[in-house]
């Protein structure tokens, strides 16, 4: 039986599409901008890619929660704010992937990676803006873990919106 080469090949560029993925996410983060376009540039449908990219990064979420454990329950106050709201974008992007058409899905692939891309080279100027020491931090906002009623109801928007495009496109999230 002869090796099939080609398939030796697109195994080879998943493996280190994976890698490179990886390596950028613990750097940075968005490695999925570098994975979802190679996986589409193999022939794999957009819709394929980006539920393959999803599945892909679960084991990498999973040990960063391990690993900031102790910076996550330092935040527990803010994250059952967040995260209701996190989930329930979530749930609603995946519900728009699976009930609008692969074609609209194609269509805004690159609206998503551009606005992907801005974010994740804003992040470092937003996270300046928005993160406070607690030497500077302001008072809490009726007892919650916000200074102001304004950042409360941006945040709980904030972790909605991200949710919803990460439910419907994970790359960059």
């Amino acid at each position: 039986m002869p090796v099939d080469w080609s398939q030796i090949v697109e195994l080879g560029a998943i493996f280190t599409a994976g890698f490179l993925a990886g390596g950028i996410n613990v750097i940075v983060g968005a490695g999925t901008l570098v994975s979802f376009p190679i996986l589409v540039f193999l022939g794999f449908p957009p819709m394929t890619a980006t539920i393959a990219n999803t599945i892909g990064i679960v084991p990498g979420s999973i040990s960063g929660v391990l690993a900031y454990r102790n910076e996550l329950y330092a935040q527990r106050k803010t994250i059952r704010f967040l995260l209701p709201a996190s989930i329930i974008g979530g749930i609603t992007g995946a519900s728009l992937l699976l009930h609008f058409s692969a074609d609209v899905f194609t269509a805004v692939i690159p609206w998503l990676i551009g606005i992907g891309t801005a974010l994740v080279m804003a992040g470092p100027a937003i996270k300046k803006r928005v993160v406070k020491t607690p030497a500077d931090a302001s008072p809490s906002f009726k007892g919650l873990p916000f200074p102001s009623r304004i950042a409360f109801i941006t945040s709980i928007l904030g972790a909605l919106l991200l949710g919803t495009y990460g439910g419907y496109f994970s790359a960059a999230q």
